[in-house]
Order: structure tokens, then sequence, then C-alpha cells
């Protein structure tokens, strides 16, 4: 087919592109009305390209389109062009077998057209403009099944097309009006209205949640009884603020402490907005629960001032055994001079430590932490850990065991990273054990996982504690011994490393009878 033949015209042509510009629809932006319909048609039809075409002057224009990227075409080898001219669905089940298109640039190029079937759409004036059409790049037939799938899809896409008319331009309103309400209806933060006076009148799901009234205890209860006692007085000025002649306030982000049902106060951040609606007027307010975050922001508070006081803690001590030795150098004995460097060293080595923490952190989030895979034999990796963490053991009292695995095992793990988390582990359990108690190390395997698990006889994880435990900055203060718990960045370390080498990391506990500790990774052959 050359692209200088004749286009075949309809015999109303003049008329049918009069009716087309009367739809207003060429040339306008995509719409969820048309592109839903597209979609389903692809799924139900199993085609992999849906258009909605309309059939301009000297092109085809696509208002709704799936499988396919063009906006439009030459109207003089389209084949809707032909589809136009028929009453019921035209059908070409395989264009290179059909001499009237076997040589159309649509069919020997992109999209390699070979089944086609096309359905008129009709104005309300009965103007035949586009179609409704399926494509496959593979010959099929028709089946009679889906031949009237494709009738059923093609009224309601004619119904979308003359939805300018008055009765669908009411359906449109309609259908906008139930997506608010649908949206409303899963809106993740509260929303209410309520009279001038303060009255509510309307709560969607979100907002019951957070007070925890039903809809029905809540529409018609004063906006003041959703906050404390305390807070009435204030509220009340400002109800009576809202009242007042040519007050129109609208306000976001602003914070107040909310009242649940049974007592219950909680932090929240509140939005509102007068409305003015012919003669009512009501203010609209959106309520979202902050006591998650104001739980961070607290943690993060605290977080700061532990790593203040571990920041300080060593360095000040660095700096006072340099300080003797600048000072007092020449009068000190040998003994008392290794004594103010061993004090220096060590306090130094906790400063590294703790910095390397923080730094691990950023790393771990900026995405900049390389991890190195490699074969490791696991009774040699428990080995080593024991051996590196004995010193830290042995100055707390405390026994550290290494129970070897009792076959060979290997996984494949960052092994820098991997003694980084288990060091961790076996430092915190000494730390919380008492004197003289023991802390074990062991691995097993469970099914196609190795099970690496640190043991320890101290007081257990509290109660409270647990649902925390491995987020970022999360420390069980003091409660344990009584002994310094750190920044309470290692368990949420661990946690990351872990699983960015594929495994998992979690615990058991009894509350006055110790901890176990474990890390998972696949077993490797």
């Amino acid at each position: 087919m050359a692209d200088d033949n004749p286009v075949p015209m309809a015999w109303d042509e003049a008329s049918r592109l009069d009716a087309l510009q009367a739809l207003r629809l060429l040339d306008t932006p995509p719409e969820w009305r048309f592109d839903r319909l597209t979609k389903m048609v692809s799924e139900t039809l199993k085609a992999p390209i849906v258009l909605v075409s309309l059939v301009d002057k000297n092109r085809q224009w696509f208002k709704s389109r799936q499988g396919l990227d063009a906006l439009e075409t030459p109207r003089n080898i389209s084949f809707c062009t032909h589809a136009i001219l028929q009453d019921d669905i035209f059908v070409v089940e395989d264009a290179l077998a059909d001499p009237q298109f076997a040589d159309n640039p649509l069919v020997t190029g992109a999209p390699f057209i070979r089944f086609y079937a096309g359905k008129p759409l009709y104005t309300a004036e009965g103007k035949k403009i586009g179609t409704l059409c399926v494509i496959d790049t593979e010959p099929r037939a028709l089946k009679p099944a889906d031949r009237d799938k494709l009738n059923n899809f093609a009224a309601w896409a004619e119904r979308e097309v003359n939805v300018y008319s008055a009765e669908a331009e009411s359906l449109s309103r309609l259908e906008n009006r139930l997506r608010l309400a649908h949206l409303l209806e899963h809106a993740a933060e509260g929303m209410l209205s309520a009279k001038l006076d303060g009255t509510i009148d309307t709560v969607n799901p979100a907002a019951c949640t957070i007070f925890r009234y039903t809809a029905d205890q809540l529409v018609g209860m004063k906006i003041e009884d959703l906050v404390p006692p305390s807070e009435r007085p204030k509220h009340r000025a400002f109800i009576a603020y809202l009242q007042s002649e040519g007050a129109q306030p609208s306000h976001s982000g602003l914070e107040a402490t909310g009242l649940r049902k049974g007592g219950e106060q909680f932090p929240m951040e509140v939005s509102f907005k007068m409305l003015d609606v012919g003669s009512h007027k009501s203010f609209t307010g959106i309520v979202r629960d902050i006591t998650e975050r104001k739980h961070q922001e607290r943690i993060k508070s605290e977080f700061i001032a532990s790593v203040s006081h571990e920041l300080r803690t060593p360095l000040t001590s660095i700096l006072g055994a340099l300080g003797m030795l600048q000072d007092e150098g020449d009068a000190l004995t040998a003994a008392e001079t290794g004594k103010l460097v061993g004090i220096a060293y060590s306090n130094g080595r906790r400063l590294n430590a703790l910095i390397n923490d923080v730094l691990d952190v950023e790393k771990l989030d900026a995405g900049m932490v390389n991890f190195d895979s490699e074969q490791l034999d696991v009774a040699k990796l428990l080995d080593e850990v024991c051996s590196l963490n004995l010193p830290y053991a042995a100055k707390l009292s405390v026994r550290l065991e290494c129970v070897p695995p009792a076959a060979p095992m290997r996984v494949r793990a960052d092994e820098s990273r991997l003694l980084q988390v288990l060091t961790n582990l076996i430092s915190n359990a000494c730390k919380f054990s008492p004197a003289e108690a023991s802390v074990q190390v062991s691995a097993e395997r469970d099914g196609q996982w190795v099970r690496i698990n640190v043991l320890d006889h101290g007081s257990g994880i509290p109660d409270e504690f647990r649902p925390s435990i491995f987020q970022r900055f999360a420390q069980a203060q003091a409660s344990r011994h009584n002994k310094k718990v750190g920044t309470g960045l290692g368990l949420s370390l661990s946690k990351s490393m872990i699983e960015k080498m594929g495994g998992r990391i979690d615990f058991e506990s009894i509350e006055g009878q110790g901890a176990r500790f474990y890390v998972e990774l696949p077993l490797s052959s």
C-alpha cells in the first residue's frame, strides 16, 4: 500500500469530521477514564495493542493507547480508516495474507500488525468518528465470545467519547465525587469537618482510628472533647475567634495534644481551613498522630546526648593523660608513664570505635559500604572471633566459651563485616553478664541455613525494649546491671549488615534468664 494511495472516505465525510471536531477530544491530554478502558480490553482479550482511535482528516490520533508509543499515524495507512466504513467489527485475521494490507508500512514495519479488529465508535448523532481496536503481532481469529466482549467495550468507549453531553457530564461529576469519597475513606490522615460552634458533623475512618471512637460517636461531639481539659479554654477562645466577623484563618502544621477515648493523651499535628459554601460556614481539619515522630525525635535527642557524653569521656581521659605526660613527664617513673600511655591508648580505641559506628551509619544510608563475598569456614570464623574478644571478656571477668560446630560448615559472607557483627553481639553479651558467668558462642545447621549463636546468662532483655531493640539509636538504658549501654547503634548496624549479606538476625530471651542472639546465613556448598 503506497503512501500516496487515495484514502477511502465515508459518504458523509464532511459532517463526520464536523462531529469529530465538536467533541473537542482531539489532541487532549490522556485521561484515566479512557486508559482504564483500554487496559481492561488488553487484559481481557489478551491483545498486546489496544487503541481508542479518532480518524481525523489526514491522520488517526489515539485518545488512549496500550502497547504503542506513537500518538498518531497517517490516515492513508490506517486500518481504522477502513473500519469506520463498516457498521460492524472490521477484522483482518492475517494482514500479511491480505492483499489490501500485505505491503502496509504498519505491517512490514513497527508495530508489525498481523491481526486487527476495530469496532466503529459513534457520536450521539450517529456519526462514526473512530474505533476501539485491538491489534496483535500474530495472526488470529476473533472468536464469537471475544466479538461480544469487543462490542460491549466499544459501547463503553462510545459513552466516554460522548461524555460532554449533559447526561454524561453529570455521570462524570458523580464519578469524581465517588473517587473523592474513596480517597477520603482510605486517607491515612484523620479528616473531619465541624460547624462554627465546634460541633463535628463529618469524619473519615482514619479520624475514628486516631481518636478511637466510632463515626456515630464522633459526629455530634464538640471538637474540644478531643483535647485535654487543660487546653479547652484556649480552644474555646479560638472557636470564638472563628465565629467573629471577617475571620478567615487557615493554618497548617500546628502541634497540639489530642485526647483519645478512654483518656489517653497523644501528640498530634493539625491543619485546618475555613469553608464558606453559600450561607453555610464551617471548617475542616486534618489530624496526624505524630506519636511515632515524637518518639523518634526523643530517641535522636537522647542519642545526641549519649554520643556527646561518650565522645567527651574518652577524650577527657586522653587529654588528661597526655597533659600529665607533658607537664610532669620528667618526674614520672616508667610505670607511671606506662599507665598514662595505657589510659590514652584504651580511651583512644574506645573513641575510635564510637566514631566508626557513627560513620558506618552514614555510609550504609548512602550505600557506600561494599561487601566482599567469600567462602568462610564457620569453625575457623568462631575461633577467630572468640580469640579477638577474649581480652574484653577477661576484663569483665566473664568466661568466653567457643563451641565448634559438630560438622564442617561454610557460609558466603564478608569476613570483616561478619566479624564486626559477631563482635558486637559478644561484647553486648559480656557487658550484660554477671562476673564469673559464661558467654557461649556456637554454630549449628538449620536446614539450608547456618545459625551462629551468642548465649549469655545475664538478666535478659526487658519486655518493653524488645520491639525496638534493632532500631537505630535504641538503648535499653542501663536496666541490665547498670552497665554502660553505648550509643544504641550496634544492633541496628548489625541488622543492616547481615541483611546486606543475605542473612537475618534475631534473639530469644526470658527476662532474668539471659538472652540468645543469633545470626543466620545461607549454607554454602
